[in-house]
């Protein structure tokens, strides 16, 4: 009965050590899975925000914070920038100023989508003229430049915010902007704060980055 005893007591400290050791292991896994998560996110900020387009002259184009909460200092909840998409592209023909289509030579790496912006500076465009729903007519194959026929949502002359309204000539120089944004939302049921990423702003669709934001 003794001897029994005694080994009861061993097996018990035996299964309690590893019941702890399966602890520790689980909470070091659980860290080690979010200094990754973090490390990821901070990655994807860094090369998202390094590419945003800071332009004070002649109009602002950067970074803006809003959706602020009450807490002193100020904390933000969504993060909107503008990249631009791909190498610059040029206008294919002449284009009057009445016409609220256009199509541009584009190299492969310039893919507009509904929702971007075209600049362009002569007539200045200002902050962009917004590429309309359906507004991208691009046939080219897959990897390949060539023409793309672009539907803007007004006008080339009522996209035209200063210097002289005049038609757009062949050859040219455009460039896309597309907006982009970060925003920490409640996580519904769930007691988190989510960081979603949207590749658009003209879309809806999101990437979650991380779902264990705090919520301070």
């Amino acid at each position: 009965m003794v001897a029994a005893t005694l080994g009861g007591l061993v097996l018990a400290s035996i299964a309690a050590i590893i019941v702890m050791t399966t602890k520790v292991v689980y909470k070091n896994t659980m860290v080690d899975d979010a200094v990754a998560n973090t490390r990821k996110v901070q990655e994807h900020l860094n090369k998202e925000i390094s590419m945003a387009v800071s332009q004070r002259n002649p109009v602002i184009i950067q970074p803006t914070f809003t959706n602020p909460n009450a807490a002193t200092p100020t904390r933000y909840a969504t993060l909107t920038y503008r990249t631009v998409i791909g190498s610059y592209a040029s206008v294919s023909n002449d284009t009057l100023k009445s016409s609220n289509t256009l199509t541009l030579y584009c190299p492969a790496d310039v893919q507009p989508v509904d929702g971007d912006f075209l600049m362009i500076d002569s007539p200045a465009f200002g902050t962009g003229a917004v590429i309309a729903a359906n507004g991208v007519s691009d046939s080219r194959a897959a990897g390949s430049a060539g023409p793309v026929t672009l539907t803007l949502t007004t006008t080339i002359d009522a996209a035209t915010t200063s210097g002289t309204h005049t038609d757009i000539a062949a050859n040219t120089v455009a460039s896309i902007q597309r907006e982009r944004k970060y925003e920490t939302v409640d996580g519904g049921t769930n007691p988190v704060t989510e960081l979603h990423w949207y590749q658009t702003t003209a879309s809806t669709t999101y990437q979650t980055l991380s779902t264990n934001v705090d919520s301070s």
